[in-house]
């Protein structure tokens, strides 16, 4: 009988002791990845209000939409009229009868490696006033006191208006709004005053005269 007792206190402290031990906990590790893709935007840009820019203005035979697609782009630019008058003998300036006439470039490219945006260049050229065989010798045009707005607020370092006096088709192409790196991102207006671009004639001559107004944009700031 004691046998057998002291037999089953050795199994019972051999199974406690068991039980006693401890568990070493493992740990494993997995790895899993997110992504986005961004690609440069192939559609237009519609012209902004220039009084609202955060709204879409309203299709405007003075500013039409110039249809060019893409990431950086020239969006709006205005057809210019002087009017008609009588003609005089002497020099005379003459007002553009535009009641808003604005510029707008869009930038959709993103900042480069340095967290900056690339910076572009908007330069115009004219062509001599003409019907048919005539010109307006020494016509010349200004285009000043243009101001600068923005799509949205927070786009960033705004792009800058340049003043362009006497302006005429002896002139290389000049730049009339540029943003440098770091500025330009987004959708930027030029905007001007009524009655700020002007046309300058030395001597009148009757007919009908039309000139073509060229407008280039580099996606390079200006040098």
């Amino acid at each position: 009988m004691k046998k057998v007792l002291l037999l089953s206190a050795f199994v019972s402290a051999l199974i406690l002791g068991t039980s006693a031990t401890a568990v070493h906990a493992e740990t494993t590790t997995s790895t899993t990845t997110g992504d986005i893709t961004f690609t440069l935007p192939t559609d237009t840009v519609d012209p902004w209000n220039p009084n609202l820019p955060g709204e879409v203005n309203k299709p405007d035979p003075e500013n039409p939409a110039t249809g060019l697609a893409g990431p950086l782009t020239l969006d709006t630019a205005p057809i210019l009229s002087f009017g008609t008058h009588e003609m005089e003998m002497s020099a005379k300036t003459y007002t553009a009868v535009n009641l808003n006439p604005y510029l707008q470039v869009s930038d959709r490219r993103g900042v480069s490696s340095d967290g900056q945006s690339q910076g572009w260049n908007l330069k115009v050229a004219i062509t001599d006033f003409k019907d048919t065989g005539k010109k307006l010798n020494g016509a010349t045009m200004s285009l000043t006191k243009a101001s600068v707005k923005s799509h949205l607020a927070g786009q960033g370092a705004a792009p800058t208006a340049s003043d362009i006096t006497s302006l005429d088709s002896t002139d290389q192409a000049t730049t009339i709004f540029t943003a440098d790196k770091g500025q330009g991102l987004g959708s930027w207006l030029e905007v001007y005053p009524r009655n700020v671009i002007s046309l300058t004639v030395p001597q009148a001559r009757l007919g009908e005269y039309s000139a073509t107004l060229t407008w280039t944009l580099s996606s390079e700031p200006l040098a």
